[in-house]
Parts: C-alpha cells; structure tokens; sequence
C-alpha cells in the first residue's frame, strides 16, 4: 500500500496516516529506502471526558494518544 501511496505522491506531497501503532511499531514501515520522504510524527491526545488529565499524565502512556504520521515526499534535485 505504501509503495502505492508513494508512487502516486506528487513531488513535494504529503501524506498524513493516523495511526493507534506507536512509534516503535510503525517507523520501520515508513523509513525504507525506496520512499524518498520525509517521516514526522506527533502524539494527539486521545479525546476524553478530561483531555487536560491526559496530557498533564507524567507517565505519558502511550494508549492514551494517537499517533499522527506525516511524510513529505522529495521534490526533483
């Protein structure tokens, strides 16, 4: 799917994946070789009856976020 996704992909293009996959689980996908982009990723705070109490949590526990996965794929050189 992601070789699709990057081959469609115009030059400078991004493409945006939310995810409940972590980091640790998700980047090895998204960081081959044969994608020229640039991966970014953000944590969301999952909406809750108290989303303060959430991000405020020292703990930061990783199931109480979405994982946003932003790639920018490489213009021509």
């Amino acid at each position: 799917m992601l070789s699709e996704i990057h081959r469609v992909l115009a030059p400078n293009g991004v493409y945006i994946c939310v995810s409940y996959g972590v980091k640790e689980n998700r980047q090895k996908y998204f960081t081959q070789k044969e994608f020229e982009w640039t991966v970014f990723h953000h944590m969301v705070a999952k909406p809750t009856i108290s989303t303060s109490t959430v991000v405020a949590s020292e703990s930061k526990d990783d199931k109480n976020f979405h994982w946003v996965y932003v790639m920018r794929k490489q213009g021509p050189s």
